[in-house]
Parts: C-alpha cells; sequence; structure tokens
C-alpha cells in the first residue's frame, strides 16, 4: 500500500493530544506527542489489521479555535465529521 492518510491533531487544555484522521474513521490520543505517535501507528495497523501493509501516516498539527473545539465535539456526540456540520452551516 503506497498511500498516506492524514492526521489532524489537535493539543487539549490539558496539554494531551487528539488526532483524527481526515479520511478513516480512525482517532486516538496521547498524554504528549511521542505518546501520540505510537497511539496513532497501533490505531492505524489496527484499522488495516487484514491488509498486507498499511498506508503511510501525515501528523498535522492545527491550532485549536474555539470553532474547532465546538466541531469536535458536535462530530463525537453526533458521530457525524466536522465537514458535513460545516456544510449545513
Amino acid at each position: 500500500m503506497n498511500q498516506t492518510i492524514v492526521f489532524e491533531v489537535s493539543q487539549e487544555e490539558d496539554a494531551g493530544f487528539f488526532a483524527e484522521c481526515l479520511t478513516e474513521e480512525i482517532f486516538t490520543q496521547g498524554d504528549n506527542w511521542e505518546e501520540l505517535k505510537t497511539n496513532v501507528k497501533e490505531a492505524v495497523k489496527g484499522y488495516y489489521f487484514d491488509q498486507p501493509t498499511v498506508p503511510n501516516i501525515k501528523l498535522h498539527l492545527v491550532k485549536v479555535g474555539t470553532l474547532n473545539s465546538m466541531l469536535r465535539a458536535i462530530s463525537l456526540h453526533k458521530q457525524v465529521s466536522k465537514q458535513a456540520i460545516l456544510d449545513i452551516l
């Protein structure tokens, strides 16, 4: 598999990190950057457990604003993507 998947990473108020894949239903968190990277790799391996290889991973750290935090909270609660919420707005 020569594909690359991108994760949007935000730093939480408690200084931990939250990562959400932009194309697949994969998300995880970590108390620090190293733990987050490990958890993302494990989550991707688990998601693609039935594939011979897994895609390359790119982490994109974004500054969390009020709107982004609200969208993530709504999307997790309602199980819809942030983009779907933005499309409605």
